[in-house]
C-alpha cells in the first residue's frame, strides 16, 4: 500500500524544518558577509595607508582591494573570531 504525503505532514517534518533553518542560516551569512565585504571595500582606501603608510610604500601591504576580496577577508576575520571565542569557552 501506498503511503500519502500531505502537504501539512511535509511542513512539520523535522528535515524540512532543518532545510528552512539552513536555507535562511545561509541567507543572513550572505548578507552579513555583503554588509562587511563591502565595508571593509570602502574603508580600505582610507584607513590602510593612514594606518600603515610605510608599509603600503614599501609594497608589503596594498593601497587598495578589491571587493571580493575585501569579502574573503571579511570572512577569514569572522573564522578567526569564531575560532578564538570557542577556544576561550573551553575551560582546562
Amino acid at each position: 500500500m501506498r503511503r500519502r504525503w500531505s502537504f501539512s505532514g511535509i511542513l512539520n517534518s523535522k528535515g524540512f524544518l532543518f532545510a528552512i533553518g539552513l536555507v535562511l542560516a545561509l541567507i543572513l551569512t550572505s548578507i552579513g558577509a555583503f554588509i562587511s565585504g563591502t565595508v571593509i571595500w570602502l574603508l580600505w582606501p582610507i584607513a590602510i595607508p593612514g594606518v600603515f603608510p610605510g608599509l603600503v610604500e614599501k609594497g608589503i601591504l596594498v593601497g587598495k582591494i578589491g571587493w571580493f576580496a575585501a569579502t574573503c577577508f571579511s570572512w577569514i576575520i569572522a573564522v578567526i573570531v569564531q575560532g578564538t571565542k570557542a577556544s576561550a569557552s573551553v575551560k582546562v
